[in-house]
């Protein structure tokens, strides 16, 4: 910036009003005496302006007050201007280092902002700000007219030497200065560097004198500095501009540069360079500009989620960021500057004035941050909720204080915190013990129901191995194969015996997972253990009960089986005694087949039922089947109808030529005894009940069979059909005979499906079975029983 250009931004300055001219005269001397605590107070004060220098501050400090107050009442730019370019080379001169000004100037501002009444600071910090902000140019200015007036012969070729007192003194100034400064001959070679230039570069002074002034200029700058040189040394203007230079290291920095042409004792022209080093100021501005940058791309990429405000403390806004409008749904960004926020949204009234109160007492207890919320109706008619930060700065354009803050929408981090409340309960409440350890199996946490279970509670189980449960049941394979599978990443699911606080063993359900993080590094173990004493118990009764039913009960039978055998061998039985026998002997073998039956159902709803499948004769299960309901058909007055594709079969009807499937008899039978018993139980008295097979469905080759009564099943069970007890409460029955026969249709890969009709009011059980290429080998076991109702 010339000299010119500073004149004129000072001259654009509004001066203060003469109110606040006459207040800053009656304050004056309490702002004074600000300056010079806040001055005094600084630890680096003696290297800012040297340990004797204590005095002449004071006195510059008094004098800066009274030309100040002359200048308010009376101002005059261009006065201001010559004072300044006068003050820094003359306080320099006596050790006062550039950052003093700076430093003092700060103060200044600190102090009157105190002191004086904020609209009186008003008008008057825009000077300060002017002056701050030109500091750079003032001094460097102030240095170049200090050495004009110095003489245009000052400097002499090959040497600078004085011929008068004065040119000796100005000698000692330029030797001492800390601006840096080097005079070149006509042809650019160094004559001359100061002290500070040959410490900014690491040069000695005589590794510049006598070479090209390139020598400090990289490779790409030569040409253009050398021709600018030329021009200048020819009677061109003044030169200045920032360059990039480098040092004896051949680091780079970035330079403020000046000069002057002079003419030597020999007449000759030389130029007089000055240098200022702004590398960090350049630096400064560079990271200003990116962080600038990122809060530019922050507020783009983030403005969904936040934005950024700027308000006055009693709500005018003077800033507002692009993510206002998404977030809230509005139209309007430039529109809202100036307004109250208190317009912006359709806040909820319970939240606004929570808003207001809280900024208010923020305000007035002078607390420098602030946290509060904010719930808004958008558009979408959704209700939104922003957390809002703000806090205070004081800013030095506007003289004012303001308010800064970032709003975030956080609505969707409550609704997440609010499950992982309900969540939380869950587990506190859960009836499984829920237990969490860090990678290393230290326990973090455990639910009540663990306490309730083990007999630990959370204080003594924190921090604890889960081996404190260990009871030592299991082998150490089975651990291993634990371990195998969670060090694999993969749940642990298995039963287990556990030791309680008091030394009780407990039986356990347990399954173990790993939780890894994001890059898939193992964080927690979390086991969630259920007791499983009650289906232990009930899994030990019905051992017991095969056990009864396997022995205890088929021991006698096999005496009431047996022995008819013996006793028909007496060729002297007569006819009915013969026949008693032989209903004895059918009875035990159809209690040892009921046995067996309830044996194999138990097995198939446990799995661990065996099935083997053998061709079994369908006409002769339906014939034998339909002798076992013989009698609940005559008490109902009913009748059995059955057919094999479309011809009439009878219980004398001979059955080589009826199909075969593949299917377990004892199981086929008892299932087609409860279908048909189930008919009975559901037809009115006098109908007929139809049993129909054909040897090949019409989709494919399946044997179909079809058992049809009249009546609807009602509707409230139609959907559990075959479910457990979905019948029970019935007249007769237990609610076991569909379910079972679903059971022992699935067992043997059968379609068993129900349909009905309440306008035809009728019910339709149909079975799909696989046939048999194989001719049967049996078709009704010895002994089959009937239907378990």
């Amino acid at each position: 910036m010339t000299k010119q250009e500073l004149a004129a931004s000072l001259e654009l300055l509004l001066p203060p009003g003469a109110d606040a001219a006459r207040q800053f005269s009656d304050r004056r001397q309490r702002v004074l005496q600000q300056v010079d605590a806040l001055m005094l107070a600084r630890a680096d004060l003696d290297q800012l302006i040297g340990a004797l220098n204590h005095p002449q501050m004071h006195r510059n400090h008094r004098n800066h007050s009274l030309f100040m107050e002359a200048l308010f009442f009376d101002y005059d730019a261009s006065r201001l201007l010559a004072t300044l370019l006068w003050l820094f080379p003359a306080y320099q001169a006596h050790g006062f280092k550039r950052e003093y000004w700076d430093v003092q100037l700060a103060a200044w501002q600190k102090a009157m902002a105190d002191v004086l009444d904020p609209e009186v600071w008003r008008q008057i910090a825009p000077l300060y700000s002017s002056i701050r902000k030109h500091l750079d140019a003032l001094y460097i200015l102030g240095e170049i007219d200090a050495l004009k007036a110095g003489g245009t012969h000052l400097i002499q070729a090959p040497h600078l030497t004085s011929s008068n007192m004065n040119d000796c003194m100005m000698m000692r100034i330029i030797h001492a200065t800390p601006l840096a400064l080097c005079v070149t001959n006509e042809q650019g070679i160094f004559e001359y560097a100061n002290p500070a230039y040959c410490m900014f570069y690491g040069y000695a002074p005589s590794e510049l004198i006598g070479n090209h002034f390139t020598k400090v200029v990289p490779p790409a700058s030569r040409q253009k500095l050398i021709e600018l040189h030329d021009q200048f040394v020819a009677g061109g203007s003044e030169i200045r501009g920032e360059w990039t230079v480098v040092d004896r290291a051949g680091a780079s920095h970035t330079i403020l540069a000046d000069a002057v042409k002079i003419i030597g004792e020999d007449g000759r022209p030389r130029k007089v360079a000055f240098v200022i080093d702004i590398t960090e100021r350049k630096e400064t501005e560079a990271a200003l500009r990116e962080s600038q940058a990122r809060f530019a791309r922050l507020t783009s990429q983030l403005a969904d989620r936040l934005f950024f405000f700027t308000n006055a403390p009693d709500g005018e806004l003077l800033y507002l960021s692009e993510g206002f409008k998404q977030l809230t749904g509005s139209t309007i960004t430039e529109e809202a500057i100036g307004q109250s926020w208190r317009n912006l949204a359709d806040w909820s009234p319970e939240s606004l004035t929570h808003a207001i109160e809280e900024s208010r007492r923020w305000l007035s207890q002078g607390g420098e941050k602030a946290r509060f919320e904010l719930s808004f109706c958008h558009p979408s008619g959704d209700w939104r909720l922003l957390e809002i930060h703000a806090y205070r700065i004081f800013d030095q354009a506007r003289a004012r204080e303001l308010i800064e803050g970032i709003a975030l929408d956080i609505t969707e981090q409550r609704a997440l915190d609010a499950r992982l409340r309900t969540l939380a309960r869950s587990v506190e409440h859960a009836p499984v013990s829920i237990t969490v350890t860090d990678g290393r199996s230290n326990i973090l946490y455990v639910n009540p129901y663990f306490t309730q279970l083990s007999g630990y509670t959370s204080a003594e189980a924190i921090g604890k191995n889960p081996r404190i449960l260990k009871s030592d049941e299991q082998s150490p394979a089975f651990y291993e194969a634990m371990w195998a599978t969670l060090q694999q990443g993969e749940t642990w699911r298995g039963e287990l015996i556990n030791k309680n606080k008091q030394g009780q063993f407990y039986w356990v359900e347990t399954t173990i997972s790993p939780v890894f993080d994001e890059q898939g590094v193992l964080q927690n173990y979390v086991a969630v253990t259920q007791d499983i004493k009650d289906r232990k118990e009930l899994e030990r009764i019905k051992e017991d009960v095969e056990r009864i039913m396997r022995h205890d009960l088929k021991t006698p039978l096999n005496a009431v089986i047996n022995v008819p055998e013996v006793l028909l061998l007496d060729e002297g039985l007569s006819a009915d005694q013969r026949e008693d026998i032989q209903l004895i002997r059918e009875s035990g073998r159809r209690m040892l087949d009921l046995i067996d039956l309830s044996l194999d159902m138990f097995k198939i709803e446990s799995g661990q039922f065996a099935y083997h499948a053998s061709p079994v004769n369908l006409v002769n299960i339906m014939q034998t089947v339909s002798t076992f309901i013989e009698q609940p058909l005559k008490r109902k007055q009913l009748s059995l109808s059955m057919h094999h594709n479309g011809q009439v079969l009878s219980r004398s009807s001979p059955v080589d030529r009826g199909p075969s499937v593949a299917a377990d008899a004892r199981l086929l039978l008892s299932m087609l005894g409860n279908l048909l018993a189930n008919a009975v139980e559901a037809s009115p008295l006098g109908a007929t009940i139809i049993l129909a097979i054909r040897d090949h469905d019409a989709a494919d080759d399946h044997v179909l069979l079809e058992i049809v009564n009249q009546g609807a099943v009602p509707k409230a069970i139609r959907e559990r059909f075959f479910t457990k007890y979905s019948t029970h409460g019935k007249s007769n029955g237990t609610g076991l005979g569909t379910y079972s026969a679903k059971l022992m249709a699935d067992t043997m890969g059968f379609e068993l499906t129900m349909t009905t009709s309440d306008a035809e009011d009728r019910t339709c059980i149909r079975l799909r079975m696989p046939p048999s290429n194989v001719s049967p080998v049996a078709a009704v076991p010895p002994g089959a029983s009937g239907p378990d109702i």
